[in-house]
């Protein structure tokens, strides 16, 4: 809960639709960008990021680690639902430490931020 998606309620990431009770609205899903927290998290081996791109964008997903340094880049998503499985590999396929990992992403309407941890 972020306090600007779905009025601040809980909604399920395979619900159709977010329902606004201040503007009598339903959206279509496909209509807006967003992005699920990583699950599991913590995790070890893997861990799965579900994003959806609104209609008609374009959106990259980036994995930092602490000190900020970019991991892992998945550059250009269309629209849609889509499932990113990371597992703990930096861009030359190397198994990375264990600690605390932000991803970012990102597409003309959003620009979020999460925490995952890698725990092995």
């Amino acid at each position: 809960m972020d306090g600007t998606t779905n009025e601040n309620y809980p909604f399920l990431s395979w619900e159709d639709f977010i329902i606004s009770n201040e503007e009598e609205v339903i959206t279509p899903i496909t209509d807006i960008s967003y992005l699920n927290s990583a699950y599991p998290n913590p995790f070890n081996p893997e861990t799965t990021i579900e994003i959806n791109v609104k209609t008609g964008e374009k959106a990259s997903l980036t994995i930092f680690n602490i000190k900020g340094q970019v991991v892992k880049e998945y550059p250009e998503f269309d629209s849609g639902k889509h499932s990113v499985i990371w597992n703990g590999a930096d861009k030359q396929g190397k198994g990375l430490a264990s600690g605390v990992y932000f991803y970012r992403f990102k597409t003309q309407s959003l620009n979020a931020v999460k925490k995952m941890i890698m725990m092995k």
